[in-house]
């Protein structure tokens, strides 16, 4: 790929597009189309970054040096399949954002002479794109030769962090990525939902719940960005305190045994992780194993 920067198509109005197109127009990217099926969207975005809307997938090898699959992953291969009909592919990029796969959800179009490949970016992506995304957002890049330099130049120009090109991604490393980011985004947004329906019951609302939790966690995230997760861990854990973990234990028992069983699992590994860092007495530590091996409070455990 020249330096001069080649014609970026898309095709996708969403979330994704509705972020990353704008930056890339700001950094200096001509964008050619919008193409999707919804007008008002395709039309809104298109005007926003200065390109032409279609509502067809009609001829896009002819306007676009990169043309972007900004479409739900189940909808890839398909439309993929749709666009390799067409001639006109040599010598052009086309990439894909699903994280959870890689290029060979556009066999079609490498087989038309596309060059393929995806750009992930590693981040939640904002509702009708109205930020940017955070400073350090890693991505992940894969492909041909082509589309990997080409997903790396976009990567950096949208303000990105691209992944090493030295990682290998088999098919099981991409599914262990995705894990990692469900847990870090899904799972962490269902946890502090959890704990805001606690809150709610001594009188807050959801949103005030949320308000008071939301700062905290970003605390806790702002401890590990200069920590190891074992010195960022805080609470009665790494205090050696089993006896306000037991009545945790026996709160949620009462209330939500799912709770109490997600709060044990994490329990174990907010622990192990205390561990290595020689935070916990010994005594305490095998007090606390056998609080979060029981997962309740009866007996002698506590």
């Amino acid at each position: 790929m020249s330096h001069r920067r080649p014609l970026l198509g898309c095709v996708g109005s969403g979330r994704l597009a509705t972020t990353l197109l704008p930056a890339w127009a700001k950094a200096g990217w001509k964008i050619s189309t919008v193409a999707g099926r919804n007008p008002d969207t395709v039309q809104r975005l298109a005007r926003r970054v200065g390109a032409r809307p279609r509502l067809d997938l009609v001829g896009l090898a002819d306007g676009t040096g990169i043309l972007l699959l900004a479409v739900p992953d189940e909808s890839i291969r398909s439309i993929a399949s749709r666009l390799a009909e067409e001639n006109g592919w040599s010598g052009r990029v086309v990439l894909h954002h699903a994280g959870a796969f890689g290029p060979e959800l556009l066999a079609p179009l490498s087989d038309a002479g596309a060059s393929t490949g995806l750009l992930h970016p590693l981040q939640v992506m904002p509702r009708g794109g109205g930020r940017e995304l955070p400073n350090g957002t890693r991505a992940r890049c894969e492909g041909a030769p082509a589309a990997l330099k080409a997903a790396r130049r976009l990567a950096r120009d949208a303000g990105l962090v691209a992944l090493p090109t030295t990682l290998k991604w088999t098919p099981t490393r991409r599914t262990d990525y995705h894990v990692a980011a469900t847990l870090a985004a899904n799972d962490l947004a269902a946890l502090i939902a959890s704990g805001s329906r606690l809150l709610e019951s001594s009188g807050l609302s959801r949103r005030a719940a949320l308000d008071a939790l939301i700062p905290l966690a970003q605390g806790a995230l702002e401890q590990l960005s200069t920590e190891t997760p074992g010195q960022a861990v805080s609470g009665p854990i790494p205090r050696g305190d089993a006896a306000t973990l037991a009545t945790h234990f026996d709160r949620l028992e009462r209330r939500d045994r799912d709770l109490q069983e997600i709060h044990r699992l994490l329990s174990s590994r907010v622990l192990k992780l205390a561990t290595e860092e020689g935070r916990i007495p010994e005594r305490a530590r095998k007090r606390l194993r056998k609080l979060i091996a029981a997962g309740r409070t009866g007996g002698s455990t506590v």
